[in-house]
């Protein structure tokens, strides 16, 4: 039990966990509006499964990506060449919170303009 309560540490440590949760933020509301604009311009179905697909293949790269590297203030850095007792500096973690944040309160605020008819999405008819 004490190498899993490590490995996770190490995991927020690196901020795996944020980046996974940022790249299905930014994934699903890139698949929320892909869907908008593809449905406007009449593209076929199979397109819209690419877009799914490749962001799915996209999301382990990404948390492998974040595994190897971390930001730190003076760059992206390999993690070996990062000291291990010292933490991702707090104000590039606080970036990365509000970016997920911000996404999100997007993405809540289209589900919701959408949900109760305050902006029409996709029902347009062409003349």
């Amino acid at each position: 039990m004490a190498g899993l309560s490590r490995f996770i540490r190490e995991l927020r440590r690196r901020n795996v966990f944020r980046t996974g949760a940022a790249y299905l933020v930014v994934a699903w509301l890139l698949v929320q509006v892909a869907e908008i604009i593809l449905g406007t311009f009449d593209t076929p179905g199979w397109f819209m499964r690419g877009v799914v697909i490749v962001l799915a293949v996209g999301f382990p790269i990404a948390v492998v990506l974040a595994w190897i590297y971390d930001v730190t203030s003076q760059g992206v850095k390999r993690t070996a060449e990062v000291d291990e007792e010292e933490p991702t500096s707090a104000p590039d973690a606080r970036k990365i919170d509000f970016v997920i944040i911000g996404v999100l309160l997007v993405a809540v605020a289209l589900f919701a303009a959408d949900k109760f008819r305050w902006i029409e999405f996709g029902s347009q008819s062409a003349p």
